[in-house]
């Protein structure tokens, strides 16, 4: 009886923190920095002013290609001027799916942003940024943030945009470590019961 208290304690506190831990875990986590470069185009809600960024209101076409100097961590291995595909997105989108995509070595990454914030806005330049998940594959996944930035120059817009992945966040990491505890305290608690029992 005891044996299979303190078994049953284990096995509950193992599920415990497996079903909450399955959601972060991740076989290869894109860590680092990809940068990208290239030219957009803007309009406004009634599409009357092209390329006028005190009124743009969505982005009609993006052309880009990876700026290598600027990438980092997983991405130092993408080659320099690797085209990237955008999809064209409103300044008030809730989310894009993709934001991006491009192949490489027989590989495709991509990334969903969750979210579209208008930072900034005047006749010359937008600042526009984000959270979401950038794939590989699309399956490993990894969430991130991004910063893109327009900027008019001789009457084309200038397009830069920066993606920074990471691993779960330190909140993230100290609740794992709390559900973690949580299951040690219920194997204790099962332990102390299955002691009684043998002692009554």
């Amino acid at each position: 009886m005891k044996t299979n208290l303190r078994s049953t304690g284990t096995i509950a506190g193992a599920l415990l923190l497996a079903a909450f831990t399955g959601g972060y875990a991740r076989a290869n986590p894109l860590i680092g920095t990809i940068d990208i470069q290239g030219n957009a185009t803007t309009q406004n809600v009634s599409d009357t002013a092209l390329n006028q960024l005190a009124v743009a209101s969505h982005f009609t076409s993006i052309s880009a290609l990876v700026d290598a100097s600027g990438d980092t961590g997983s991405f130092v291995s993408i080659p320099n001027e690797t085209p990237v595909t955008f999809t064209p997105f409103a300044f008030d989108a809730l989310g894009v799916y993709p934001l991006w995509t491009f192949s490489v070595g027989g590989h495709t990454y991509s990334y969903n942003t969750t979210s579209v914030a208008l930072d900034y806005k005047n006749s010359g330049f937008i600042n526009l940024s984000g959270v979401g998940d950038v794939y590989l594959d699309g399956v490993d996944k990894t969430p991130g943030t991004w910063s893109l930035t327009d900027t008019i120059q001789a009457n084309t817009v200038t397009f830069s945009y920066v993606s920074t992945s990471q691993v779960p966040d330190a909140g993230s990491t100290a609740g794992l470590i709390a559900l973690g505890l949580a299951g040690i305290g219920i194997w204790v608690l099962l332990r102390r019961r299955g002691n009684a029992d043998l002692a009554a």
